[in-house]
């Protein structure tokens, strides 16, 4: 079993994408990858391999300290919502 940790990955390469300005399209042609592959990324549904994940950063202009900041800040939110939920 991953470690929950990667749950997040997906997301994050999501949200870089977002911050960039790339569709879904752009950034696949950009790493060599086929659409349908980034969405199963993106979903979290399957995890790229390392060459792929460098590919995919480098068509970004990112790096693994940046993928792994996003990460974490979407691990604080769900936390930080999971703790507001604990309060109702």
């Amino acid at each position: 079993m991953p470690p929950p940790a990667f749950r997040f990955l997906g997301p994050a390469l999501r949200q870089l994408r977002r911050m960039r300005g790339y569709s879904q399209k752009d950034l696949a042609a950009l790493a060599d990858i086929t659409t349908a592959m980034l969405s199963s990324y993106e979903r979290g549904r399957v995890r790229p391999s390392l060459v792929t994940l460098g590919r995919l950063l480098d068509a970004l202009d990112s790096n693994l300290t940046e993928l792994g900041r996003v990460m974490r800040q979407r691990q604080d939110v769900e936390e930080f919502d999971k703790e507001i939920r604990g309060i109702d």
